[in-house]
């Protein structure tokens, strides 16, 4: 009995002390969010997005793709205005290009499982309650450089929609991390019928200052 208290005297405290591997890691990688996001630290730029809204038939098949090509233009880590270059831009006036420091102290955060290693290096973050708003999923960061290089996330408890999700991946420009790629994939509930559809970002001619 001694023996079996002490024991787990000793598993708690571990579990209390955390993980140091992965505090290491998630720490590492909220200082290179906050150091080299464009948005955080308020940066100029602007870039190119090319955008295809496909329609999803029930049976799975794309029914109908709108399209635009569209200039962002950032000041001081705010959108300041985006212009049309081609295609029906009104349809993506509210298509969401930001995304969450996931390694904010907020997230519970755990190591993926079989890691091989390799440059990536997977780090899940979840909410401490099912009722969160929040979006919960999975963070690849360069192991050595710690920076994103991909974002899934998914949102269980997005209004008004049945599934909603979105994957980014990333890519270095002058010192900054900017996505260069978006994916949403969602199912939402209208008056008479369901919508769903995917969303395909191509971020080009990423432009850093005046």
């Amino acid at each position: 009995m001694v023996v079996l208290l002490i024991v787990a005297i000793g598993l708690a405290a571990m579990m209390a002390a955390g993980d140091p591997v992965l505090d290491f890691y998630v720490e590492r990688a909220d200082h290179a969010f906050e150091s080299r996001d464009p948005v955080a630290t308020g940066v100029t730029y602007s870039f190119r997005a090319h955008t295809f809204f496909k329609h999803v038939s029930r049976n799975g098949e794309i029914n109908r793709i709108d399209s635009a090509v569209i200039e962002y233009y950032y000041s001081w880590g705010k959108l300041d205005s985006a212009l049309a270059i081609s295609g029906d831009a009104d349809r993506f006036d509210d298509l969401d290009l930001s995304y969450p420091n996931v390694f904010a102290a907020e997230y519970q955060h755990n190591l993926f499982p079989n890691d091989t290693g390799g440059t990536e290096m997977g780090i899940g973050f979840d909410t401490d309650s099912d009722d969160d708003a929040r979006p919960v999923g999975l963070a690849l960061i360069d192991r050595d450089r710690y920076h994103l290089l991909w974002m899934y996330l998914s949102y269980p408890n997005k209004k008004g929609f049945r599934r909603f999700s979105r994957s980014l991946r990333f890519v270095e420009h002058e010192g900054r991390v900017f996505p260069d790629s978006l994916w949403v994939v969602a199912a939402r509930d209208g008056v008479l019928f369901s919508e769903h559809y995917r969303i395909e970002v191509g971020i080009t001619n990423i432009t850093i200052g005046p």
